[in-house]
């Protein structure tokens, strides 16, 4: 029932990272687990039950905790680089595309494919449709068009300082999966909003343009 909840409660700019609140419902488990709710002792049952008093009324603040850090806009950071790649990908091809592509793409086992897509789905950031393939929902296109963007801004700094077209792709993809959003949108704005990079058209959103209004 936790699962079921915290995996409808999506909106347009938010996804819950359904990592974390697992980990969450595990720790709260364990916790519970840990209180017998019979002990012959007489001290150790009244100890665990003091304990469990103190502890039940914190639990609905535990899960508001869980729930606000969790609302904060995605930058998918808790994705794996091989999960951006999967998601940028699809967002380049558009449409709906068949699994066995993404393995072919990719080069690895269509059954491993499955499993992550499988994963993917989890988040909310894909559409999953046996026999016919995968494609983007709104918040797994808002993402993954970021996702584009970042690697695209990246290179082109890099290309900046002197590194070639193919080193600067090579490179920004052993670490683009680490920076945040705010990070790009500032790097964009210090670039002076660029709008292609080496490996295309770079787009803009109300994140970097804000407070361009002002200055």
């Amino acid at each position: 029932m936790t699962r079921s909840f915290f995996s409808t409660i999506k909106t347009r700019d938010t996804v819950f990272n359904n990592t974390c609140v697992r980990h969450a419902v595990l720790v709260l488990r364990s916790a519970n687990t840990m209180i017998p709710r019979r002990c012959p002792v007489g001290p150790v049952r009244r100890f665990f039950k003091g304990l469990r008093k103190i502890l039940v009324p914190y639990q609905n603040f535990f899960w508001i905790g869980i729930i606000i850090w969790n609302m904060e806009p995605s930058d998918g950071l808790f994705l794996s680089p091989k999960k951006v790649g999967y998601l940028k990908y699809i967002f380049e091809r558009g449409g709906t595309v068949k699994t066995s592509d993404i393995a072919s793409r990719f080069h690895v086992d269509p059954s491993t494919i499955t499993k992550t897509i499988g994963e993917l789905a989890g988040t909310g950031f894909l559409s999953h449709k046996p026999y016919h393939g995968v494609c983007l929902t709104k918040e797994g296109e808002r993402c993954a068009e970021f996702f584009v963007k970042r690697h695209r801004i990246l290179s082109l700094a890099l290309v900046r300082f002197g590194l070639s077209d193919e080193q600067a792709c090579r490179e920004v993809s052993r670490f683009e999966s680490l920076v945040s959003r705010d990070a790009i949108d500032t790097m964009c704005r210090a670039m002076g909003h660029p709008r292609f990079g080496i490996c295309g058209e770079i787009t803009h959103d109300d994140g970097c343009m804000a407070g361009q209004a002002d200055s």
